[in-house]
Order: structure tokens, then sequence, then C-alpha cells
């Protein structure tokens, strides 16, 4: 899982599939050390292989020993997916030290009945014939094609004692929501942009034949949203006091993409991406990707 190193304690990835994706960090993506912040936030970036017709979704797992700043008591995760908001969730004070995921979302939250979307790799289409003002939208559009953003910060619940919700229903649960387009648009992003697919084709997937190849995308990836059978229960939940903290930003390529620029090299992977480490005062202890504690017994304390 990524961590950032300013803040250690709290650690995200991309699960594909039911698995977690290796994340390869070659050093050119590191440096010069200020590219590493963006609007004055620490920023962890890594490359990731995304898989065609795949459902992903993000992984976030916060140490106990977590420092809220003043005044807040909600962990906030707002997720950006090739440049548009997908979903904010807000993870209570009182309920961290699980592994919590967002992977869907309800196309209207104020409307009950309203379908649930998941998130999938689809590899993008080009046109070749395309006319001048397509090429330089196309040019704009594919700045943020293949990027996932999730920005991590903290809030201040308006009720008291936030709880995640408790149903009976059978249905599926999913976190508590924030009341309005999470950490945007104000950090990182523009608000609310995701764009649903219910049968008909993914046109905001298909691009000049021209931008693809400059960009070195013409065998790139981008996401859909497809709608699922399973119903969950959510909570919106008011608050204030946002405060982003951080942003992991994960880019996803095509295995044959990554190949050929280099990326793969095991030198580049990040280790820590399968634990993550417990900052506890024993430095023996950590949490693996199963989510158990494992305890490294060959070491003294």
């Amino acid at each position: 899982m990524a961590t950032l190193p300013a803040n250690p304690h709290i650690a995200v990835a991309v699960v594909i599939d039911g698995r977690r994706a290796q994340e390869y960090q070659p050093p050119w993506l590191l440096s010069p050390p200020e590219s590493n912040r963006r609007h004055g936030l620490p920023i962890a970036k890594c490359y990731i292989e995304s898989q065609s017709q795949k459902a992903f979704k993000i992984q976030c797992r916060v140490s106990p020993r977590f420092s809220f700043p003043p005044d807040t008591d909600l962990l906030l995760v707002s997720v950006f997916v090739d440049g548009h908001f997908f979903d904010s969730r807000a993870f209570p004070k009182t309920e961290l030290g699980c592994i919590e995921e967002i992977g869907h979302r309800q196309r209207d939250p104020t409307d009950p009945s309203s379908g649930w979307y998941n998130m999938t790799f689809q590899k993008l289409t080009s046109v070749e014939d395309a006319d001048q003002k397509t090429i330089n939208a196309d040019s704009q559009r594919i700045k943020t094609v293949g990027i996932i953003r999730v920005v991590v910060g903290v809030a201040k619940s308006v009720t008291r004692s936030p709880k995640a919700p408790r149903f009976d229903d059978g249905k599926r649960h999913e976190p508590l929501r924030t009341s309005r387009n999470g950490l945007a648009p104000n950090d990182l992003e523009q608000g609310l942009g995701t764009r649903f697919d219910d049968g008909e084709s993914n046109k905001f997937l298909e691009f000049s034949q021209k931008v693809l190849v400059l960009n070195n995308l013409d065998q790139g990836h981008g996401t859909s949203y497809h709608k699922v059978d399973d119903a969950f229960d959510s909570v919106t939940l008011p608050c204030r006091n946002r405060q982003a903290l951080g942003c992991f930003v994960f880019y996803y390529r095509p295995y044959d993409v990554l190949h050929a620029e280099d990326i793969l090299n095991p030198n580049f992977v990040n280790h820590d991406a399968h634990g993550m480490r417990l900052s506890t005062q024993d430095d023996r202890v950590s949490i693996m990707s199963n989510g158990r504690i494992a305890i490294d017994l060959t070491r003294g304390p």
C-alpha cells in the first residue's frame, strides 16, 4: 500500500479483481522533490498495471496511532478517476483500524432507488479522421486519463459521536458519505463529473488517433462505470472544517505499455505495498495485505 512520507499512518492501494495491484516507483517519478507536492500537499505517486474489463476499488487503511488534528473526528477519502470526481467517504475516528474500500457509487445518492455502479478499466478507442476541434479538445481531456487520485483529509462531524451505519435489511454496507463532493473542488480536482455507462458506447473513452499516439496511450486504458446488481446501504454525513492532508496518485497502464517503458523493473517495486507498517513502539509489528498483524520474532524488541 502506498504511504505518504509526511504521514505514514495512512495507506492507500488499488485493488483489481480482488487483488492489490503491484506498485512501481521508477526514480524519475520521484524527482525533482518539489514534484511530490501539489497545492502545498504531499503526494505519493506510483504506476500500476490495469487490466481491461476488470473492476477495481480503492482500499484505505489507517494506523491506530494516526493523530487527528484538533477539532476533527472524521477521516475523509475522496476518489477522482480520469480527472473526474467519483465518490467521497467519511470514516469516524472511533471506527478506524479495519480495511475500508471504495468501489461503488450510486448514480443519484438522493434517490434510494437509484442504481449502483462500479469502476472498470476499459481500452481507449481511436478515431482516425478527427477534425482539428476534436483534436484540440482531446488534447486537454487526455491529460487526466489513466490517473487515479485519492485525496485524504480530515473533518469535523456536525453530529455527536458519528458511527458507521448498521442495517438489517440484507444489503451490503458502504461507509458514511460526506455531504458534498469530498475534498473538491478547492483541493486537487474539479467536482462531480462521473459518467455512467447504461449500455451505450463509451464515447468518453474515444480519442483521436493522433492524440493517443502523441501521448503514448494508443494502447492505453481509461475507466468506465457499469451498473451492478448489488444493493448497498449508506448514510450521508454532514461535516465541517475540512482539511486535506495529502494525495495518492496511481498512473494505470496496461502491461504492454509498462513493459515498453521499462517500468516493470523489479528494482522499482514498492515493497511497502504488500503490508502497512504500524507506527508503534515495536517496529517488529506490521499489518499484512490480508489485514492480519505480523510480528517478526527473529528481531529483538
